[in-house]
């Protein structure tokens, strides 16, 4: 499902990059070692101004040490 939603929110160039590299590497994470099917990539911003990523996925799991 795809949403097309207007915020007025900005980042600075290197906020961005970091981003845009922490979702990279989790999504990365989550195709090479959970072996997930399906991954749910979400970014929302609070009232507070404060940027959530979360990604959650179907994958394996990491083992209990």
């Amino acid at each position: 499902m795809f949403c097309n939603i207007s915020i007025s929110f900005s980042l600075s160039p290197i906020q961005v990059i970091h981003m845009f590299r922490i979702a990279q590497e989790a999504l990365t994470n989550c195709v090479k070692y959970a072996n997930a099917k399906n991954i749910f990539l979400s970014l929302s911003l609070s009232g507070t101004n404060e940027l959530f990523l979360s990604i959650k996925d179907d994958g394996i799991g990491m083992q209990n040490i």
